[in-house]
């Protein structure tokens, strides 16, 4: 059976401690929570661990921030369970609500500064995965099937968020840049 082992500490982002619960795993049987993430679907089972051994799971009550713009950060998320809205210069750009969205993802590229705020709506669950496991990885020629998937993955991820862009753009253009 797959437990959480309750580690709480503070993490000055929001308004409150964020809780944050170490995984402690078993691939073998992922909780019901992970089994449709399409992020951890693309590796084998030893990579999957090394990814797991990398992640907590982190709660966030309504009105707490899960990063904020232009602060650092290195770790990916990947919402299990609520809703999250996303702002950029303290304008709504989109919300998540789909368990499996991933953001954060501009740490697996270096960008250290977060590009946007995101905030919790409800009460929100995400798997927080430090973006450091990459190295521990062993070297990219010997691992190749494993930066293939996690880079793959990340180009579906960033091609998704390119389309809402011009969709968004194409709709304000449409409408003389007027915001609805």
């Amino acid at each position: 059976m797959t437990i959480a082992l309750a580690l709480l500490r503070a993490t000055g982002l929001g308004s409150a401690a964020v809780k944050e619960f170490a995984y402690i795993h078993n691939v073998e049987k992922l909780p019901k929570l992970l089994k449709n993430v399409s992020f951890l679907k693309a590796f084998n089972r030893r990579h999957l661990e090394e990814i797991l051994f990398s992640s907590c799971y982190a709660e966030y009550e309504p009105g707490e921030a899960v990063m904020v713009e232009g602060t650092e950060g290195n770790r990916i998320y990947i919402l299990l369970r609520g809703k999250l809205s996303v702002t950029k210069n303290g304008k709504s750009i989109t919300t998540f609500e789909r368990s499996g969205e991933v953001f954060g993802e501009m740490a697996l590229l270096g960008i250290e500064h977060r590009t946007a705020t995101v905030t919790a709506r409800t009460k929100v669950v995400c798997l927080a995965i430090d973006q450091r496991f990459l190295n521990e990885i062993e070297s990219a020629d010997l691992e190749a099937p494993y930066y293939a998937a996690l880079y793959g993955f990340l180009c579906r991820v960033l091609a998704e968020r390119l389309q809402r862009a011009t969709a968004s753009l194409a709709r304000l253009k449409k409408r003389g840049g007027k915001k609805e």
